[in-house]
């Protein structure tokens, strides 16, 4: 959601051509190495691809649930043993995506085309009809944060796989997610900097995880099953 609908409509496009081309990928390369941790956890390297270009000045928020989405449809392949099954739950991942997206456009229109019929209508003749500015794109981060950081996930997107296969742990995905958002740095901060924002983004959201998961407890007893 941007304050503009243009910048809306543009922010919106990317994560539909991010998880569209990264969920193709994960349905053509998944079925092959999903099954096969010592072919898998290489290709965990475009974990640090990923925030490489997530931190660029070019289709940066494209590369977050593309790389995402072709890592997760890989791994699911393992268990889900045909290219049929595979291709369903990409559809479904796209799917997810395109209905958030349209959800936000959705109210961005609302906010945008309201206002401006009511300048049209209501307002005094005087009022201004001046259009919001579009926002820019933010510029890019120097190359050696880049670098840093798409080291850092290179590394940790590996290890994260290897555990998974290892000790059988279910929640891959989420750490996945995890490994690549809290290295996700405001544009043009320098290498030696990232650290305290890197660790800031990890303290909250654990914090927002644990304080999410005692609430959701707390509230079982509601729910009456």
């Amino acid at each position: 959601m941007q304050t503009s609908f243009a910048g809306s409509v543009e922010q919106d496009r990317a994560p539909q051509m991010g998880t569209a081309i990264g969920a193709a990928l994960g349905t053509v390369v998944g079925p092959w190495i999903g099954d096969h941790p010592w072919l898998f956890v290489p290709a965990l390297e475009v974990g640090g691809v990923t925030v490489y270009r997530a931190n660029g000045p070019k289709a940066a928020y494209a590369w977050i649930p593309g790389g995402v989405t072709a890592l997760m449809v890989t791994y699911e392949a393992h268990s889900l043993a045909s290219i049929r099954a595979t291709a369903s739950f990409a559809a479904l991942r796209i799917t997810e995506v395109a209905v958030g997206t349209l959800a936000c456009l959705l109210v961005a229109s609302v906010f945008h085309f309201g206002p401006k019929w009511y300048r049209k209508n209501r307002a005094p003749l005087h009022a201004s009809n001046a259009r919001a500015a579009v926002l820019t794109p933010p510029l890019e981060s120097v190359r050696p944060t880049r670098m840093l950081l798409g080291l850092q996930a290179a590394l940790s997107s590996p290890i994260l796989g290897s555990l998974t296969y290892v000790m059988h742990q279910p929640g891959f995905v989420q750490a996945m997610v995890t490994a690549i958002a809290v290295l996700i740095v405001p544009p043009g901060l320098a290498a030696d900097s990232t650290r305290q924002q890197v660790m800031e983004k990890m303290v909250q959201r654990v914090a927002g995880y644990l304080l999410a998961g005692m609430l959701g407890v707390a509230l079982l007893p509601l729910m009456r099953g």
